[in-house]
């Protein structure tokens, strides 16, 4: 069966047309391997680089030289003195006033100070080492005075807090006894009809006596634990104002309770 290139090229243009298409069939496939291959070497070379790898370079490399660069100030010179903990194959020589000589690898010397860790080109003498030790005392001393400080705030909170919760005790206690005293004996009609004595606006209703109905003991109470609940005191009312509503609410519903055990209300 004639195939479909057979069937729809004309006659004797066939071999012709088929060995074009392969040409370029060919010269595409070769440009887009070379593409490929450039790319990837783009890729690979840029992972390279930053991992820390360099390709190899054809031209002769100088040796390092062991002199410190002519100018030292880390700012402006690529070659300055590294900064933070040293890194270097070699031990770092102890030095005094809490400096040391480190070598790098490449034969370089310079100097670092593990508290502040500050480092230079040229050795730390004469001045350079007066202004560094100055320097950490200063360092020392604000710190130090920054921990007093804070030591200092926890105890005047500490001081304030303990005579807080002393008012309070000594002022809880006094409105307890002062309501104690109050309700002591007194039935719940009785504490309704003065409850205005010892809580400051409460209101006061009709004068109940033993003799009043159910129904008006109740309705007086629900009255008078409304005005009196704790949950109803402002955020801003005083601390005797806050208590006080604590113990008369404990007060009037314990006389209620009793009435209700009573006559069944």
């Amino acid at each position: 069966e004639p195939s479909y290139f057979t069937k729809t090229m004309p006659r004797g243009g066939g071999a012709g047309m088929r060995g074009k298409m392969s040409e370029s069939v060919s010269s595409s496939s070769s440009s887009l391997d070379q593409d490929f291959v450039q790319s990837m070497s783009k890729v690979t070379a840029k992972a390279a680089a930053s991992n820390g790898f360099k390709p190899a370079s054809r031209h002769r490399q100088e040796p390092a030289t062991s002199k410190p660069p002519a100018n030292p100030s880390p700012a402006q010179s690529p070659d300055s003195a590294p900064t933070g903990q040293p890194k270097s194959s070699s031990p770092a020589k102890q030095m005094t006033g809490g400096w040391e000589e480190v070598k790098l690898d490449d034969g370089r010397v310079y100097y670092y100070h593990r508290l502040t860790r500050a480092s230079r080109w040229d050795k730390p003498e004469g001045a350079v080492a007066d202004a560094m030790e100055q320097r950490i005392q200063d360092q020392e001393r604000q710190k130090q005075a920054a921990v007093e400080e804070r030591r200092r705030k926890r105890e005047v909170e500490k001081q304030a807090k303990d005579e807080e919760a002393k008012a309070r005790d000594n002022l809880t206690h006094s409105v307890g006894e002062e309501v104690k005293a109050w309700a002591e004996g007194k039935s719940i009609h009785q504490l309704l009809n003065e409850l205005d004595v010892v809580f400051e606006g409460a209101p006061t209703p009709n004068l109940l006596t033993a003799n009043s109905s159910a129904p008006e003991i109740k309705r007086a109470y629900l009255k008078a634990i409304r005005f009196c609940h704790p949950d109803k005191i402002g955020r801003d009312a005083t601390m005797k104002r806050k208590l006080l509503s604590q113990a008369v609410f404990g007060a009037v519903n314990a006389a209620y309770e009793r009435r209700k055990r009573v006559e069944n209300m």
